[in-house]
């Protein structure tokens, strides 16, 4: 049982008769049982975790027993008990949203920066119960300007973000509540970044209408058609660059979304994204095409997509790396979209050797993709379950010709990069090399 707090247990004859009281807001049975002897500050909970009466009343909005409690002494800051993160009761009352609570514990001095264990600033709450109702009910309107009417900054991040990194307006665009969202927006709340939170069409489109923008390319990257739509809808050239020279052709091949990157190109694509878009070299000091964006994340379905629209599998990026070795690259530590699918990274191998990518194309360094293999192979920090699908690789690339007497720059050729026992064998026989 937490030390410190009296509790009242579920096993006590005061716990429901009191318990009751407060949350149907029967204020004459709660008037007449908050006798002297009655701790006010006590926890009616289960020794672990537990509320106060004041926390009871204002969760169902029950303003007169608050009222009640609040002039018999009850501490308007009292924490409940609870494993997961301790709260005031006016976190109680924003949840339910109720106004009239929340103006009477405000009057009482409860802190109203008060945060939960999430970060959540009680207004964060009221927006969390507002949910994804079609209309913005007007408890919660009412709730939220009487939050913003003290002065409190609606754009101010430091007291209106929570971990998630959701400012109120970002909150209302992610719950898809336009209500919400032109509730906000209408009270000063800057729509700058809430684009990427939306998570569909007539909320982004909405945005878009008010101004907001995707300049940091989050439509593209998270895949999400939609965001996609609205944001081409208001104008924007298909094939304009982000401040670091990418496409949103580009940016929706590095997509994380496994999922819904191969739907994205493919929308782009037919509303002319330009394929051998590489990125701007006047605003990065990378060079890199969109097959090499796709092969770098190793999902198949978009690279599909990019060579069935001619997309060019021998292309290089600035170190000189074809597709084939920027796949291969993948086997160290796993695709970045699917880490545990093996299976993806050798259908996408197959898929450019295939397409007819050359084999023994070399980059910068003199290397070639078994040179890469060879090196993953070699290396004590590649998990060792990888070992087997790069010998796999090594295995396919022979069979399709790779000439394992090529020398780097260095001079070595791949084996040299590899155990004497494992890729190659002892020497360089386990191959037939």
């Amino acid at each position: 049982m937490t030390s410190n707090r009296t509790w009242v247990l579920e096993d006590s004859p005061q716990y429901e008769i009191l318990r009751n009281a407060a949350l149907t807001g029967d204020i004459g049975q709660l008037a007449s049982l908050l006798t002297p002897n009655i701790d006010l500050g006590a926890m009616y909970g289960n020794g672990s975790s537990g509320r106060s009466l004041l926390h009871l009343a204002a969760s169902e909005g029950r303003v007169e027993a608050v009222r009640l409690l609040l002039e018999r002494g009850t501490d308007v800051n009292i924490l409940d008990v609870n494993p997961y993160g301790e709260v005031i009761p006016l976190v109680d009352a924003a949840a339910a949203a109720d106004l009239d609570s929340l103006r009477l514990l405000v009057k009482a001095r409860a802190n109203i920066s008060f945060k939960d264990a999430e970060n959540a600033s009680p207004l964060n709450l009221v927006l969390a119960g507002v949910g994804w109702k079609t209309k913005l009910e007007k408890k919660h309107s009412d709730c939220i300007r009487y939050f913003l009417d003290p002065g409190l900054d609606i754009n101010n991040e430091e007291s209106l973000l929570d971990t998630g990194g959701m400012t109120i307006l970002r909150k209302a665009v992610q719950l898809d509540n336009i209500d919400l969202v032109a509730e906000l927006i209408d009270l000063g709340a800057s729509v700058k970044g809430s684009l990427p939170f939306s998570r569909t069409g007539p909320t982004a489109a909405f945005l878009v209408d008010r101004g907001a923008g995707d300049d940091d390319g989050q439509a593209a990257y998270k895949a999400n058609v939609k965001l996609l739509e609205a944001v081409l809808k208001s104008g924007v050239d298909v094939n304009v660059i982000d401040t670091k020279g990418r496409t949103a052709l580009i940016l929706a091949c590095e997509s994380q979304n496994p999922f819904g990157s191969a739907n994205a190109v493919k929308y782009l694509l037919e509303r002319g994204a330009n394929i051998f878009t590489t990125l701007d070299p006047t605003q990065s000091d990378r060079y890199y095409s969109t097959i090499h964006a796709a092969a770098k994340r190793s999902n198949p379905d978009v690279i599909r997509q990019l060579l069935l629209n001619g997309a060019d599998v021998n292309a290089r990026d600035e170190s000189g790396n074809t597709t084939l070795i920027a796949v291969v690259s993948c086997f160290r530590h796993g695709t970045f979209t699917l880490p545990s699918d093996s299976d993806t990274r050798m259908t996408t191998l197959r898929l450019i050797l295939d397409a007819g990518v050359q084999v023994n194309t070399r980059n910068a360094e003199g290397r070639t993709a078994l040179h890469t293999l060879a090196a993953q192979y070699g290396d004590t920090s590649v998990p060792t379950e990888r070992k087997p699908q790069i010998l796999e690789a090594t295995q396919l690339l022979i069979t399709m010709g790779i000439d394992t007497s090529l020398i780097d720059h260095n001079g070595n050729v791949a084996a040299d990069l590899s155990p004497k026992e494992g890729l190659f064998g002892e020497p360089s026989t386990s191959l037939n090399i």
